[in-house]
């Protein structure tokens, strides 16, 4: 008994010391593996190389090979690299993907007639095998023979009988060598019957088509999806294909041909049309707005996009009404009665709040009737179930509408309330701002400018960027006395614009002028010039003010600002997107750090053709 024990102690005692040993030396091989891997990341190869070997010759994994093989390419030992892909060939019973190595050698080694011949070799000898394949392609990938690659796929295309073989293979080939014509045809016979891939090759064609300067790819792509779409009209993915290209260069209108065939087509209910109506609103591209919401309006009321397309459709007229200068008062007029409309078919309730909201600011600040959107807006605060935000917008509407009229006092309770009432919301950023605002066209600088200060680490950018804005202005025009005269003429100037006393708020600016004939104030005059001008429709005049900004005050505060609205006078109201590309170009130019560079950069972009 006690010799079977002591058997027993002894063989566990030699395991265990066995497997210390091995351990040992897994660890001492592991530490190697890892010294060769930091030389050669550093690219010390020549040290590298003997490491790696002696893994190698202990163990003939494709890990050990890979680096050994590339250390030997890397010190230029041709010989020993072509006699150790032969010898893993043997190993691995003469896998091609090994054989691409062979010809990696002696094209490196500078044998490029023998090389090509082992690589043509390779393609001619493929096995009917689509891993292989697949494998060999990878291989010749890795060495960037990326010709080869394609001759590979092409290769096993025949092998294998299949025409439609590799075709997300051969796509992003064609992508990776820049044939942008043998990209699209792949992946456009691809999604004619795989769609699981087109998100990725969304990305891929806007990728290429980012760099497409001359427009050529563009046309080329959008030729292909045409030819196909008439070819394959029961294959939708062309036409969502279409849609999505259209949606890049913000063409809505070709946006809107495609959503709409492929809602009547799949019986989408409106949903994408609806879609459409909202994307080209966002983008001031009223006309095919008001068409898509139409298209879901004649749909009837059962539609669920009814109501909503009801009510956005007046937003989108209203905003290409206030986009014209001088106001068409006939239109407004046609305007007013088709929301009074849809306010008594929907009526006055939570549901309806922004359509009141817009028809007071219509009244007040359109039709210049401050009385009837007060009255109004008082309506809206008193409809039940609105929400802290909805009866703040409401407020900050009727203090705007307030101020408007002269009701100062009245005004600042409002902005102070809602301020109070969501101190950390984004509304109530605005309420302090359009407050401090308040407090700068009355002429109490200082108070004003403290709030403004505040307002810098807003969490909206947009605030953040006007209260930084109106507090320069307030500092850069500081007297040497610590007085405001000429501030505040100014801002009296801005008071009466405003409140829509152009004529009053022009014969305030020309004081400026005459008064203050060098004071830093007059960029800040002209640019208010300029704002008038534009309301009344006269673009000349407007021009003329934002160019002398730019010519006499190039290094001040507004310049950037100026360009841009000559850029959008040319592009908005007259038309001319040639002349406004010109001044987005010198924007993008001069001013690179501005916040107006990366919008104008867009817009160059898009009245260029460039896909977004």
């Amino acid at each position: 008994m006690k010799i079977k024990i002591f058997r027993h102690t002894f063989l566990i005692l030699i395991l265990i010391m066995l497997a210390g040993i091995f351990n040992a030396q897994a660890q001492q091989k592991n530490t190697e593996r890892d010294l060769a891997l930091e030389y050669y990341r550093k690219m010390d190869y020549e040290k590298a190389l003997p490491i790696f070997e002696k893994l190698y010759d202990n163990n003939q994994s494709d890990f050990h090979y890979h680096y050994y093989f590339h250390c030997l390419i890397e010190v230029r030992d041709y010989r020993k690299a072509e006699k150790l892909v032969k010898r893993h060939l043997k190993a691995k019973n003469k896998n091609p993907r090994y054989a691409v190595d062979l010809g990696y050698v002696l094209m490196t080694s500078g044998d490029v007639l023998k090389g090509k011949k082992q690589y043509d070799d390779i393609i001619k000898n493929l096995p009917s095998d689509k891993r292989t394949i697949i494998d060999v392609a990878n291989a010749f990938m890795s060495k960037r023979e990326n010709d080869y690659a394609i001759k590979t796929y092409h290769r096993g295309r025949v092998l294998l009988s299949e025409n439609d073989a590799f075709q997300m293979e051969l796509g992003n080939l064609y992508d990776r060598i820049g044939d942008f014509e043998g990209m699209v045809d792949e992946y456009l016979n691809l999604v004619k019957t795989d769609v699981k891939n087109l998100n990725q090759i969304q990305i891929r064609l806007q990728n290429s088509l980012f760099s497409d300067t001359e427009g050529k790819r563009l046309k080329y792509l959008r030729t292909s999806l045409l030819r196909n779409i008439r070819q394959y009209p029961d294959v939708n993915v062309y036409s969502e294909l279409m849609l999505w290209l259209s949606i890049q260069q913000s063409d809505f209108e070709s946006a809107y041909i495609q959503a709409v065939a492929l809602d009547k087509r799949l019986n989408e209910n409106g949903k994408r049309v609806y879609s459409i109506a909202q994307l080209s609103t966002t983008n001031n591209d009223f006309d095919v707005a008001i068409k898509s919401y139409e298209y879901i309006i004649t749909k009837g009321p059962e539609n669920q996009y009814y109501m909503n397309a009801r009510i956005e459709i007046l937003k989108a007229e209203t905003k290409r009404l206030a986009s014209v200068n001088p106001l068409n008062h006939e239109y407004l007029s046609l305007l007013e009665n088709r929301y009074n409309e849809t306010l008594a078919e929907f009526g006055k309730n939570r549901l309806t709040i922004s359509l009141i909201r817009d028809l007071a600011n219509l009244y007040a600040f359109m039709f210049y009737d401050a009385d009837k959107a007060i009255e109004l807006l008082n309506e809206a605060l008193a409809i039940k179930g609105l929400g802290k935000e909805k009866l703040a917008e409401c407020k900050l509407d009727l203090a705007d509408v307030l101020l408007y009229a002269g009701e100062i006092w009245e005004a600042t309770l409002l902005y102070s309330q809602v301020e109070k009432e969501l101190p950390n919301e984004p509304i109530g950023h605005e309420a302090k701002f359009r407050n401090a605002r308040l407090s700068f066209y009355i002429g109490e600088f200082e108070w004003a400018r403290a709030q403004l200060n505040v307002l810098k680490a807003a969490t909206s950018k947009l605030i953040a960027n006007d209260a930084m804005a109106l507090s320069l202005l307030i500092k850069d025009n500081m007297e040497p006395d610590s007085t405001y005269v000429a501030l505040e003429y100014y801002a009296r100037a801005e008071l009466h614009s405003y409140r829509h006393r152009d004529d009053l708020a022009l014969q305030v600016l020309d004081s400026i002028t005459t008064l203050f004939p060098y004071h830093l104030i007059n960029d800040d005059v002209l640019y208010k010039r300029a704002e008038i001008s534009i309301r009344r429709g006269e673009y000349d005049n407007a021009s003329t003010y934002l160019e002398e900004i730019v010519m006499q005050y190039p290094n001040e505060l507004l310049a950037d600002k100026a360009l841009f609205k000559l850029a959008e006078i040319y592009d908005v109201y007259l038309k001319e997107p040639d002349k406004a590309m010109e001044y987005y170009k010198e924007l993008m130019l001069n001013y690179p750090a501005s916040l107006f560079a990366d919008p104008a950069r867009q817009r160059f972009r898009i009245l260029r053709g460039d896909v977004i």
